[in-house]
């Protein structure tokens, strides 16, 4: 069984149960607090790509940095939403296996 990757706030509760999920579930993985190792731009681009997403389809957009960086500008470059992106306005939890992106559970 590959091991997931799960990228997450501790703080979340979405990302907490998605780590009890797979706890629970017996499959080998590792948590991610993407908080305190926050995504570089390049490793979140190489993850986007990965999962077949656009910076702007992982931020969190209720959070006061996504509305003070005016992210929903459709003028917005995907460059310039990606950095914002790496500075920790993502949507989570994401959980990947080493070989694909697999899992990006929101519960809603």
């Amino acid at each position: 069984m590959a091991e997931i990757t799960i990228y997450q706030k501790p703080t979340c509760s979405t990302c907490r149960e998605a780590v009890r999920i797979v706890r629970e579930s017996g499959q080998p993985f590792k948590a991610i607090n993407y908080y305190e190792q926050p995504f570089t731009k390049s490793r979140l681009k190489a993850l986007l790509k990965k999962a077949g997403l656009t910076a702007r389809e992982v931020l969190r957009t209720k959070e006061d940095l996504y509305k003070s960086l005016k992210l929903a500008d459709p003028a917005m470059s995907e460059d310039h939403v990606l950095g914002a992106s790496a500075d920790a306005v993502t949507e989570g939890p994401t959980g990947m296996t080493e070989d694909r992106t697999d899992v990006r559970i929101q519960f809603r």
